[in-house]
């Protein structure tokens, strides 16, 4: 198993979005020392699964291991916590980083400051330019952590708004699709069980099952019947195969909108192909056209907002 792409569940995202929340707020009203926020943030990257910013973190709190022969295991996590700065030496560049975790930096900070302001005996200028290069470590690694926090903040949050706009779609879907093919239902639930797995054939079932839907959804309300031409002199083929053609023409139909029309055609083109393409590749016996879970749950979303389009030009008598 793959466990860099181990989804997170609905639990552990509603706790990371409130938890990125409360990293900004005590960055931005300084609450608390950055190391006791640098363990939240290593959470809120376990939270979320993201195993490598979760490693980056934990190295931040714990600091970085000593150079060894093999310190390329976490040389990566340096480069990209901004902890590797390009110096130069004795006219050429040469590569260095400093290994000590937050805690250490803050402390750091802490000691020094005390040795200015109760030591005589110091090289002051020496001590202030250790405050200073500890002072702007110390803001990297502020901004590191409030720059991550932010990031994954915007993107739960988009996902919980969108989330709340698809559950309101597939809500009214739900509760209507059933009255007009009664296996609808059954079959959504096909749907999403086959989503949920690691399994690319599985992805590609779950687009089979839309196709299915939406042939079931034509012969309901657009039965097969002949040929027609449209208003260029286009023959459509309106057969027991031709189920996207037969949706596209009731809604040509049914709309008095031809921007709705445009749009809700548009969008049935588009699926229809990929839907034809998944189900050309399954005759073939290759299910290489569905190469990631995204595209899966792409289909589907395409499926709900499309139903719910075309239920809506149903009339009550209908």
């Amino acid at each position: 198993m793959d466990f860099e792409r181990i989804p997170p569940t609905k639990q552990a995202l509603s706790e990371a979005l409130q938890l990125a929340k409360e990293i900004m707020d005590e960055i931005e009203l300084n609450k608390s020392p950055l190391s006791n926020v640098a363990l939240k943030t290593m959470r809120l990257a376990k939270l979320l699964n993201d195993f490598e910013n979760q490693r980056i973190f934990e190295y931040e709190v714990s600091g970085y291991p000593q150079p060894t022969k093999d310190h390329d295991k976490f040389i990566d996590s340096l480069i990209k916590s901004n902890r590797v700065i390009e110096i130069l030496e004795t006219g050429k560049k040469c590569t260095s980083w400093y290994n000590g975790s937050i805690s250490e930096i803050e402390s750091q900070i802490k000691m020094d400051e005390i040795t200015l302001s109760t030591s005589k005996n110091v090289n002051i200028s020496s001590v202030y330019m250790d405050v200073r290069n500890f002072n702007r470590l110390l803001t990297s690694r502020k901004n590191l952590i409030y720059q991550y926090a932010l990031k994954k903040y915007t993107e739960l949050k988009f996902s919980e708004i969108s989330d709340d706009v698809f559950s309101r779609i597939r809500s009214r879907v739900d509760s209507s699709i059933g009255k007009i093919i009664p296996d609808a239902e059954k079959e959504f639930v096909a749907i999403y069980d086959n989503l949920k797995s690691n399994n690319s054939v599985d992805w590609s079932n779950a687009v089979h099952g839309c196709r299915r839907i939406l042939k079931a959804l034509a012969d309901k309300l657009y039965p097969v019947r002949q040929d027609k031409i449209d208003k260029n002199g286009n023959s459509i083929k309106l057969g027991d195969g031709n189920y996207i053609n037969r949706l596209v023409a009731f809604v040509e139909e049914k709309s008095k909108s031809s921007r709705f029309n445009s749009i809700v055609g548009s969008h049935l083109d588009f699926i229809g192909d990929r839907l034809q393409s998944v189900s050309d590749s399954a005759q073939k016996g290759s299910h290489d056209t569905i190469v990631n879970k995204e595209e899966a749950d792409r289909c589907v979303v395409f499926t709900y907002l499309l139903v719910g389009d075309i239920l809506s030009l149903i009339d009550e008598k209908n």
